[in-house]
């Protein structure tokens, strides 16, 4: 318990390293306009923010979105808002057009001179009356004004979806969300380290001439000239091809589990523990506990699922948004006598890995790495592999890109 206490401990760490450096808005603002895209089953959350001058020249408003406005200027920036979502922003739900409902207009009090930073937004709503929506398209061709060559987008499946970043730009003016189940590679990943069944080499040419050779024994007493050559001959290809055409199959006598070869046990905790990371490639709640139930042991999945979603790449600071890209294995030592009387069987791993993550603040994105080392316990469970133990022993940042 302690050491998976020390893991959690560490994974908040890698949220505020993420975040750290991310929090100050007027020091570092970022991309001028930024959004938030939360994919409900039968309607479409956005929400787009930016700073008031560039937010009027994106969205072509007549007064710039600075208060306190009188009444008739805020109908007339509405009206506006409203023209530009129905004849530029376009938002497609598996390639049908929705148009949306403007549900709010937000603009702070603040003064002309600080029309560069004081930040206005507004909310769409999309609604949706069919099933849930297996890909949401984007698209904002017409975006310009001081300072914004892109704007970037934070995606979700659900309020707590885990996120995922996009970026449209003049030259690339759309991006599509595409839901779980239209994504198969990745469950196919994650459960590469399945099941561990014992097979035998079985020559299938082999087997299908002795069938036949015994076909022709039961012949003999018909036809024993022609029945005893073809017994004969199939006996001879039967043993001359059996080393042709193997394919393993399955060995139903068998119940011990064994423990891998040390190239083996190193290839199946690397999947592990980078499948513990892109568990979070999946976009719903769901979703992403299924698949990290495949590479983690029972219990420690709560835990781990709960912090690892809350701290690592769902919790947000000062605005900020961490999330991974991608998971280095550097390397480790593998100890496959660690365990001798253990049943079912269990090895330990001292491992080095870094995790690429990306932290996205007011529509800026940084790049973070951290490298790591743990040591882990792996144990074969009735249904797989998995990690059933963890004790960090070190971590540090690695790169930092601001």
């Amino acid at each position: 318990m302690a050491s998976l206490l020390r893991y959690l401990v560490l994974l908040f760490l890698v949220a505020l390293l993420l975040t750290r450096g991310a929090g100050a808005a007027v020091g570092h603002p970022g991309a001028s306009i930024w959004g938030e895209l939360v994919i409900e089953d039968n309607v479409v959350h956005l929400k787009i923010e930016g700073a008031a001058d560039p937010f009027r020249t994106c969205f072509q408003l007549p007064h710039l979105p600075i208060g306190p406005l009188e009444p008739d200027q805020i109908a007339a920036n509405k009206v506006a808002i409203e023209t530009f979502v129905r004849d530029h922003l376009k938002l497609r739900m598996d390639d049908k057009t929705v148009l949306p409902t403007l549900v709010e207009v937000n603009v702070q009090d603040g003064k002309e001179e600080e029309m560069s930073w004081r930040s206005t937004f507004i909310k769409l709503d999309y609604a949706w009356d069919k099933e849930p929506p297996k890909a949401v398209a984007l698209q904002w061709p017409r975006f310009e004004g001081e300072g914004v060559t892109y704007v970037s987008f934070v995606i979700r499946r659900g309020a707590k979806g885990s996120p995922r970043m996009y970026v449209v730009t003049p030259d690339e003016p759309e991006f599509i969300w595409h839901s779980d189940d239209t994504r198969p590679r990745l469950a196919a990943q994650i459960r590469k380290v399945g099941k561990q069944t014992h097979t035998i080499p079985v020559p299938i040419p082999s087997v299908a001439a002795l069938l036949l050779a015994l076909v022709a024994l039961t012949r003999v007493g018909r036809s024993p000239r022609i029945a005893w050559p073809a017994f004969l001959a199939l006996l001879v290809t039967a043993y001359g091809a059996r080393a042709v055409g193997r394919v393993d199959m399955p060995w139903p006598f068998s119940r011990s589990i064994a423990l891998p070869a040390e190239a083996q046990a190193k290839d199946l905790f690397t999947a592990l523990n980078t499948n513990v990371y892109r568990a979070f490639e999946a976009e719903s709640e769901s979703a992403i506990y299924d698949l990290l139930a495949d590479s983690v042991a029972p219990e420690l999945l709560d835990d781990l699922y709960g912090q690892i979603y809350e701290s690592l790449l769902m919790r947000e600071q000062n605005g900020a948004i961490c999330s991974v890209e991608d998971v280095e294995n550097v390397g480790g030592q593998v100890d496959l006598k660690a365990f001798p009387e253990s049943d079912p069987p269990a090895f330990k791993v001292d491992w080095n890995w870094r995790v690429i993550g990306s932290v996205s603040h007011w529509g800026h994105i940084h790049r973070r790495m951290n490298e790591y080392r743990a040591d882990f316990v792996v144990k074969y469970l009735e249904d797989g592999w998995k990690i059933a133990r963890i004790e960090v022993k070190e971590q540090q940042r690695v790169d930092d890109d601001g």
